[in-house]
């Protein structure tokens, strides 16, 4: 049996810094949904993140938090506020490529550093982006996660060549350590790092990940699992959040929107790709899932666009 140790360490974790954003006391940011999971890190102040269907959840200095894809949130400063470091405040980090973003900035509030998040394992791809609910991780004093506040503000303080990089170096880094924390003390919210450590759902989970287009049934992901059908089905609807059935669709239509933007194949040909030999019925599930047909996600996936937070 694979341990969650070993899976971690085979992990390939991509975080894409793209703004600092600085929300002053008693002001609040709204930040929309996006179609990859976010990573917030807390650089200084004190705030409150809500988002629809979630806890509203208080965050610190340290704090790192990821929320599920197509989530808007709203952030909140909360308390007397923070002031800003002082070599944070005409940093220029707009030259290397990382937004600046404010909501009622007056020089005291808080300030978190924002990016996508992604993971694959052995060839799977896009594992962060089925988390049923956001992962909140907050510092102790001197921890790993911690430790790498004083490394960013001094990183983003005085941007060089290679900052964002480096940005996102330590904002991995951070997450790799909250991966292994929770490992360690035996716990996983994580659904498909702990059922790629389950020998019988991490069958049918990876097939699922790597051949979409497959005919897949209960039934058949049952049997790669080698358990029965109402086994399986508990097991998977409890770890994931939905059905087995429901996440082949999501697995389908995400890898179909990659495959519009990223190729220039039919849009017949992808809707073959990914299980839908019907292109109405494709048609009619990517709306209904990005609320956008086909070749309209296509055109506006080629148009250059950076995001857009108020």
């Amino acid at each position: 049996m694979l341990l969650l140790e070993r899976l971690i360490e085979g992990l390939n974790i991509d975080v894409r810094p793209f703004a600092v954003c600085r929300v002053g006391t008693g002001a609040r940011m709204s930040i929309p949904a996006f179609d990859e999971p976010m990573m917030h890190y807390v650089l200084t102040g004190r705030c409150t993140l809500t988002y629809p269907g979630g806890t509203p959840a208080d965050l610190s200095p340290g704090t790192m938090l990821i929320l599920p894809r197509h989530t808007a949130h709203d952030v909140a400063a909360i308390g007397a506020g923070a002031a800003m470091p002082a070599e944070l405040q005409h940093c220029g980090l707009q030259s290397q490529g990382i937004e600046v973003l404010e909501s009622g900035w007056h020089g005291t509030g808080v300030v978190l550093l924002c990016g996508f998040v992604g993971a694959t394992y052995q060839g799977t791809h896009g594992l962060f982006d089925y988390l049923p609910a956001a992962i909140i991780e907050h510092a102790k004093h001197g921890d790993a996660i911690f430790n790498a506040s004083a490394t960013l503000v001094h990183e983003l303080a005085d941007p060089q060549p290679g900052t964002v990089a480096m940005t996102a170096a330590l904002m991995r880094q951070c997450l790799l350590a909250v991966l292994r924390k929770r490992a360690q003390d035996g716990v996983c919210n994580v659904p498909w790092l702990s059922a790629l450590e389950h020998p019988k759902i991490s069958r049918a989970l990876r097939d699922v990940l790597l051949h979409p287009g497959r005919p897949y049934t209960l039934e058949l992901l049952a049997g790669m699992a080698g358990m029965s059908r109402s086994a399986f089905s508990e097991h998977f609807s409890k770890t994931f959040g939905r059905t087995a059935m429901e996440f082949v669709k999501e697995v389908r239509l995400r890898r179909a929107a990659e495959l519009l933007v990223t190729t220039k194949r039919p849009i017949k040909a992808i809707a073959v790709d990914v299980g839908y030999h019907s292109r109405s019925h494709f048609t009619r599930a990517f709306k209904e899932t990005h609320g956008l047909n086909p070749a309209a996600h296509r055109e506006q996936g080629r148009q250059p666009s950076a995001p857009g937070l108020s």
